[in-house]
């Protein structure tokens, strides 16, 4: 596994966002950006992307690039969303602000290879085919989930019961079978099951064996699953590792995420906004 940092970018916050932009241009985004004025910053997000304000992208060696496409004008020094919420797929960032003026802009870890991948949103099949393929180990792609949940969780509260250690063990077996067959043929390797080896997380109000299923409603405060749901069964059967699972609203059934049990979740780009809905802050799809 190759692992490397992109070259740090300081880019003057005070610039216009045309120039701004053309200060990034240097990645190789998979679609052109565009920019629209909210309150007291200009936001620059990418069409493909669902984490807005976020530039996901693959630079010429084949990094991750993860970029911050918020830039506070000068005298705004909140630093809320650079210092407190890096980006949710981010392991290893630079990214802050060095002043209210200037961003710094860095990158995340290479995941593997492709030279006929040119596109930053991989899809889960083909995370897991590189599992199959040996590119990549299950253990890492775990591992860099289960750390960016814990490092976001104490700010955005998204889980209630997690089984990250034996997660992490689950991963290890994967990859120490994967690698004993590593030199078996191709179409051997693909009938594997289909997401072996990649993390995914469910709803708290669907059941797996052990875990608390209270769909947040106070009457059920002692309630823990004696079974696992039929969904949830048919991803583990595929060879998927659940990481957690995330809260919801009360009875599923509000605007937000908030519950009397557990209390809110709270919106990954601005704290003090909801999230709406109910929490899957960690997608399946990898990057």
């Amino acid at each position: 596994m190759e692992t490397s940092l992109a070259s740090v970018i300081f880019v003057n916050g005070s610039t216009p966002t045309a120039h701004w932009y053309n200060e990034i241009s240097l990645y190789n985004y998979s679609s052109p950006g565009f920019t629209s004025a909210t309150g007291h910053f200009t936001q620059v997000a990418w069409s493909d992307s669902t984490q807005l304000g976020i530039g996901i992208a693959l630079t010429s060696n084949n990094l991750i690039a993860y970029t911050v496409a918020n830039y506070y004008p000068p005298g705004n020094i909140l630093n809320q969303f650079a210092t407190k919420v890096p980006p949710l797929c981010a392991s290893t960032t630079t990214i802050g602000i060095t002043s209210s003026a200037y961003f710094t802009i860095g990158g995340g870890q290479t995941l593997g290879s492709s030279s006929s991948t040119n596109t930053a949103s991989t899809p889960t099949t083909v995370v897991a085919k590189r599992i199959r393929q040996r590119r990549i180990t299950s253990y890492e792609v775990v591992r860099l989930y289960i750390d960016r949940i814990r490092s976001i969780q104490s700010y955005l509260n998204v889980y209630i019961d997690e089984r990250f250690d034996r997660t992490l063990i689950k991963a290890q077996e994967i990859d120490r079978i994967s690698d004993n067959e590593k030199y078996l043929s191709d179409q051997w390797r693909e009938e594997r099951p289909s997401f072996l080896g990649v993390p995914f997380t469910i709803k708290e109000s669907m059941e797996f064996l052990g875990f608390c299923n209270l769909t947040k409603n106070a009457a059920r405060k002692n309630v823990i699953s004696t079974q696992t749901a039929k969904a949830v069964g048919n991803m583990l059967q595929s060879g998927a590792i659940l990481l957690c699972n995330t809260n919801v609203s009360e009875g599923c059934m509000w605007f937000e995420s908030r519950n009397s049990l557990y209390d809110a979740t709270n919106n990954p780009y601005d704290l003090t906004r909801i999230i709406g809905g109910v929490v899957q802050v960690v997608p399946v799809v990898l990057f």
